[in-house]
């Protein structure tokens, strides 16, 4: 069912089991798995289904750190949230991106990769994708594109592309005919209300840009807003606490993260004899659910037990398939030609000149931070400051990863790299990848983390958090398909509680 927030009366109440606030795609996952599951369910859309632009104005912001992408631009404020932009690349976390890493500090999700397994196996459906198979080896062999012959150092990748699955019109149409879900829009949250305890949340209020206000009761409360989103809400909400909700050790908005981004920073010379048909994006022999091919596009990363022996962060590199226009230059690009031929042919052969992209993990940073201005929008909400920052140690492992992985291509005889900066440190353009993370991070220690292992927050008994901002760590791949599949696993959380209606933990 769809309601237009903007019609309902005057300090209307709504009612409900569970009630979600944001409607992009983890909002949207968990609304569509709980439909059938006898819990009652309000979906809260700041927008509406199309992009409007006083809506969009509410995530106007300011970046203090490291330049990124105008934060209005980079957030959509409409039904499916950013996946109405979103450029469909899929990989999960790896199993060594959970686990505790002495070498990086806060490091260790209070979750498995063995415990997302299931999730993520139904995340591919709904991004659809093929199956959960990301074993390189066997896709090379079914789609008779060879892998580089490398060692086992080297560990071979690769991404599926969604379509992309555009979540207003795939999902969209399904919600309104629920009736168990009333998707709400122009509905924006603007407080959240606890009780005497302060231990639960007794409502969501929520105002319309045309200045309506309502409320929300419900057993369950879900902040699914965004990875910025989620943190500016719990921080605003200060008509109880002045240091916002779920934010006792003050938490709330740290450890932002990214994933960093180095376009054609690697200068790359290589035999032209070498065939690099797996690295480009082409059909594969996966298949979607209508029997469509997946494409996919294979990387280079190293493997775990490389990363923790020298104490690495995870990245993966891909090859460029042209020159970015503009691109700095790297320094393959003025090598001498005899030099190139000698370095890779051993003087003979013709040799051939490109550059690796790098998709980075960062290490949790406490100071890399959301907070909030005196400058408010259009609500009275204040508006929201990133402060994104990478550690300078982050930039020394860069630096010795990209040596390793050079010297396992050069042992190989396939390629030589050159890797921009000094002898100590990686130094190139920070580019971000619109991957919001960390600001309400998971893990066992309120002292160090907003939400447990279920996604609730550790001081408010009936609210929960999820997206991309409930990330301990990031690892490198692109953040979509663990959002979904987290979004799965707290729905089923949330129906394995539906018997006990709104007194429901």
């Amino acid at each position: 069912m769809l309601i237009d927030g903007r019609t309902l009366d005057e300090g209307a109440t709504l009612e409900a089991d569970v009630c979600i606030a944001g409607a992009g795609a983890a909002g949207m996952t968990i609304a569509m798995d709980l439909r059938g599951s006898g819990l009652s369910v309000v979906l809260l859309e700041s927008g509406g289904v199309e992009r409007d632009d006083a809506t969009q104005a509410l995530s106007e912001g300011r970046m203090t750190g490291i330049d990124t992408w105008d934060l209005r631009r980079m957030r959509i404020r409409s039904l499916g949230g950013t996946t109405g932009h979103w450029n469909g690349w899929c990989r999960p976390l790896m199993p060594q991106d959970f686990e505790r890493r002495d070498y990086i500090p806060d490091s260790g999700w209070p979750l498995k990769y063995s415990d997302l397994v299931r999730w993520f196996r139904k995340a591919c459906q709904t991004l659809e994708i093929g199956e959960f198979e990301w074993d390189a080896n066997e896709r090379s062999e079914r789609t008779s594109k060879p892998l580089l012959p490398v060692s086992s150092n080297i560990e071979q990748r690769y991404y599926q592309y969604s379509p992309p699955t555009r979540f207003s019109s795939v999902y969209g149409p399904e919600l309104e005919r629920a009736e168990d879900v009333r998707v709400v829009t122009f509905a924006n949250l603007v407080d959240i209300r606890l009780d005497q305890t302060r231990e639960r949340v007794e409502a969501f209020a929520c105002r319309t840009l045309e200045g309506t206000a309502f409320r929300v009761n419900a057993g369950h409360y879900v902040l699914a807003l965004g990875g910025v989103e989620n943190a500016r809400v719990l921080l605003a909400s200060r008509s109880q606490q002045r240091e916002g909700v779920a934010n006792g050790h003050d938490v709330v908005g740290r450890y932002f993260m990214e994933h960093p981004h180095y376009y054609g920073s690697i200068g790359v010379v290589h035999a032209s004899a070498l065939d690099l048909s797996f690295y480009r994006r082409a059909d594969s022999d996966l298949k979607r659910a209508d029997g469509t091919p997946v494409q996919i596009l294979g990387a280079l990363g190293l493997s775990a037990a490389v990363s923790r022996r020298e104490k690495l962060l995870n990245f993966s590199a891909t090859f460029l398939p042209a020159p970015r226009p503009n691109a700095p230059k790297t320094e393959s690009d003025a090598l001498p030609a005899a030099t190139a031929q000698a370095l890779v042919t051993r003087g003979s052969g013709e040799f051939q000149a490109t550059q690796l992209t790098l998709r980075c993990e960062q290490s949790p940073l406490r100071d890399s931070r959301i907070t909030l201005t005196d400058e408010v929008d259009a609500l009275g909400m204040p508006r929201v400051a990133l402060d994104w920052r990478i550690a300078p140690e982050d930039d020394v492992q860069m630096r010795r990863a990209m040596v390793v992985l050079g010297s396992e291509l050069g042992a190989a005889g396939l390629a030589r790299l050159w890797v921009p900066g000094d002898t100590a440190r990686f130094v190139w353009r920070q580019d971000p990848g619109g991957h919001h993370m960390g600001a309400t991070r998971m893990g066992k220690d309120p002292a160090v983390s907003v939400v447990d292992a279920t996604s609730r927050t550790h001081e408010v008994r009936n609210l929960y958090v999820t997206g991309g901002s409930v990330f301990t760590t990031g690892g490198d791949s692109n953040p979509t398909l663990t959002i979904v599949a987290l979004a799965h696993r707290l729905a089923d959380t949330l129906r394995s509680g539906r018997g006990n209606g709104r007194s429901a933990e």
